[in-house]
């Protein structure tokens, strides 16, 4: 089988997304896989001067991509105007793939273009259907992205796609009743949400040498540090749990705060490393702001602390409320939040430890690409609309 992915983040030692566990896991099983992520606009290559990822974009944009791993191919569009200017017109979609370099004829170069199966998690990548002219095309939204990305125009994008595509995956209950409010309840559809590398999270690790001088127990925190991040909440956590030590890994590296100086970031850490911190920690947190955008959300982090053996005290979100995992305590407010922190810091993991490993290993993403190939076989394709190739 041909398939593939459009995701809206390349393959990045430090951004690790769904879309590349489920194409390593789809060319792990045979299959024949293209990961195209979000174009990169030519405005923006003066920022490659001072930013590593900007600079790999520009790379794959300009080479038209690269061999992944074997069956496995990723490939970056070079686009003429960023999304900012094309969300002013009335379908956006279709210029946003007006690439510097032709992707019909790479497609044609990698074998790819007429793929048996499209998998758009970038609506904006809505184009690829008429460019690759798939026989079975699926919308797998990870996000309520006009939420996520404050983007109202995301909506009619996403709305003009649903009538394009023969199914719908969703990461979330909150996503897919989303899409079901834009036009797409009478699709098939299937509720997959995000899983782990069991193996690369639960394989013991050394302590890092930035852990080792912090006292137990350890909260720790991996993740992005953007509007969807509670600092609030964890500053409070910290303030009333000064024996604890709050491990931040994401954003700036930045010197210990906190009333108790027991908020450490550390910055950015690579995918590879992170699992040996989230081992010598005790819990890990998520604090997670009350914005629309976190509703939906479908956290990998949560089964990535499972498969390493820690609780969680996160705050409240529709999507965790509905999964009621048991190793996830929740938080209703970040008074709450603090206090389930002290708590959960005093007790042994050991046999939440093991709940929390056994409930991450029912979501390794082999059985998620499973699944999901599964469905797509199952669809019928329909009749789509004629468009013009980019």
């Amino acid at each position: 089988m041909k398939v593939v992915f459009a995701s809206h983040t390349f393959f990045s030692p430090v951004f690790v997304v769904g879309s590349h566990h489920l194409a390593r896991a789809t060319a792990r099983a045979g299959h024949g896989v293209w990961h195209v992520s979000s174009a990169f606009s030519v405005l923006h290559a003066p920022f490659a001067l001072t930013r590593r990822d900007y600079r790999s974009r520009v790379r794959l944009a300009l080479s038209g991509g690269r061999s992944v791993e074997p069956n496995l191919w990723e490939s970056v569009p070079l686009t003429f105007a960023p999304w900012p200017l094309l969300r002013r017109t009335a379908t956006p979609e279709a210029g946003y793939l007006r690439s510097v370099r032709s992707l019909s004829r790479l497609a044609a170069r990698l074998g790819f273009e007429r793929p048996d199966l499209l998998m758009i998690d970038e609506p904006r990548m809505a184009s690829l259907l008429s460019t690759l002219t798939p026989r079975i095309a699926i919308y797998r939204p990870t996000d309520v992205y006009r939420d996520l990305k404050g983007d109202p125009s995301l909506d009619a994008v996403e709305r003009r796609l649903l009538q394009q595509v023969d199914g719908v995956v969703g990461t979330s209950g909150v996503v897919l009743d989303h899409v079901a409010e834009l036009g797409g309840a009478e699709l098939p559809s299937l509720l997959l949400e995000n899983g782990v590398d069991v193996e690369h999270f639960a394989a013991p690790r050394p302590e890092p040498a930035d852990l080792a001088g912090l006292s137990h127990p350890r909260a720790i925190y991996v993740g992005a540090l953007d509007h969807r991040f509670d600092a609030a909440a964890l500053a409070l956590a910290a303030e009333r749990n000064p024996a604890v030590n709050f491990v931040v890994i994401g954003g700036d590296a930045a010197a210990p705060s906190g009333p108790a100086g027991n908020v450490h970031q550390l910055g950015r850490r690579s995918y590879e490393d992170v699992p040996a911190y989230l081992q010598h920690s005790d819990f890990a947190l998520m604090p997670m702001a009350r914005v629309p955008a976190n509703e939906g959300r479908s956290p990998m982090k949560i089964f990535e602390f499972g498969a390493a053996g820690l609780p969680v005290v996160a705050s409240t979100s529709a999507e965790l409320r509905r999964r009621a995992l048991p190793f996830v305590h929740l938080a209703d407010s970040a008074e709450e939040l603090a206090a389930l922190a002290g708590q959960v810091a005093r007790r042994e993991r050991g046999q939440i430890g093991e709940v929390a490993q056994r409930s991450a290993a029912e979501h390794a993403w082999p059985g998620k690409a499973r699944r999901l190939l599964d469905f797509a076989t199952s669809l019928a394709p329909r009749r789509r609309a004629s468009g013009v190739a980019v």
